[in-house]
C-alpha cells in the first residue's frame, strides 16, 4: 500500500482489519448523511430524486470527509513515482 501511495501520490487507509474498514466507511457516510440533513433543515428525504439532488450539491464534502486522517500520507520514495511518470 505505502508503494501504491507514493505512486500516486495520494494517501491511503490502512485500517486493521476488514471489519474496522466497514466501520470507518459507515462512520463517513452518517457523518455526511448528518451534515445533508442540516443542509436541508432537518427535512427528510423521501424521493430517489430528492436524494440524487442533496448528492449533487454535496459530493464535495462527502470527499473531504473521507480524505481527511487517519491517513497514512504518500512515502517520499521519488525512484517509485519516477518510474511511473513517463
Amino acid at each position: 500500500m505505502s508503494i501504491l501511495s507514493s505512486i500516486c501520490r495520494v494517501p491511503v487507509v490502512l485500517p486493521p482489519s476488514s471489519s474496522a474498514a466497514v466501520v470507518s466507511g459507515s462512520a463517513m457516510l452518517g457523518r455526511y448523511a448528518a451534515e445533508v440533513r442540516d443542509v436541508l433543515g432537518g427535512k427528510e428525504i423521501t424521493s430517489m430524486d430528492q436524494a440524487k439532488e442533496a448528492g449533487k450539491e454535496m459530493k464535495e464534502r462527502l470527499w473531504e470527509i473521507m480524505v481527511r486522517p487517519p491517513l497514512l500520507p504518500p512515502l517520499a520514495v521519488a525512484h517509485f513515482a519516477l518510474c511511473f511518470d513517463r
